[in-house]
């Protein structure tokens, strides 16, 4: 056996390993408009086939958990097909308001809450693009493995146990760390004036 017959072996255990949580990462991830053409399955095999064409990130990169190498890979994969696939014939100029009238007379006020907050008027979007920088900067005061936990327990759905597995580290130690990671979170996001208390 050879070092490209072996590579290529270590590579196949491994998405082995973690066909199942690519899996529903990718059935979570995958757009509506890319379901049309692509299904989960056909998102984790193309990740398989870029992680065997490049497997230099997969292989390097010790301090980074194995999962997250493939998890990297996954999203780059959805990336590139949203990028070829998108159609980019938007009306940029289309925004969505709602008029007093409308606010005044809406039966169900929670229906009313989640159509402002698909809001694309242009201060909706600024208040997306602030609380967006406030949790990436956030996340970017937590440690390594809290930020790891919190990506995975918040982003990506995953449970406790579930993350001590794929992190393969006790499920005690993920909980204090999550616990740590929400507290500091909410607290600075609390602090921050330019964010709403809702979004909190």
């Amino acid at each position: 056996m050879n070092a490209s017959t072996d590579l290529t072996a270590f590579l196949d255990s491994q998405y082995r390993k973690y066909y199942d949580c690519l899996l529903a990462l990718a059935d979570q991830y995958l757009s509506d408009l890319l379901r049309k053409r692509y299904s989960p399955e056909d998102i984790v095999q193309s990740t398989f086939v870029r992680v065997l064409e490049h497997p230099d990130y997969i292989i390097s990169h010790a301090e980074v958990p194995a999962f997250f190498k493939w998890r990297t890979q996954l999203f780059h994969t959805l990336s590139n097909i949203n990028h070829r696939n998108l159609n980019f014939k938007r009306d940029a100029e289309r925004e969505i308001t709602f008029s007093r009238v409308f606010e005044d007379s809406c039966p169900d006020p929670e229906l009313l809450d989640r159509l402002r907050k698909s809001e694309t008027s242009p201060r909706s979007r600024i208040e997306q693009r602030e609380l967006a920088e406030a949790v990436l900067e956030s996340l970017g005061e937590l440690s390594p493995e809290e930020r790891r936990i919190i990506t995975l327990r918040q982003f990506d759905r995953y449970t406790a146990p579930q993350c001590a597995e794929l992190l393969d580290i006790p499920l005690k130690e993920v909980n204090a760390c999550y616990i740590r990671a929400i507290r500091h979170m909410k607290r600075k996001l609390e602090s921050r004036p330019d964010i709403r208390a809702d979004h909190v």
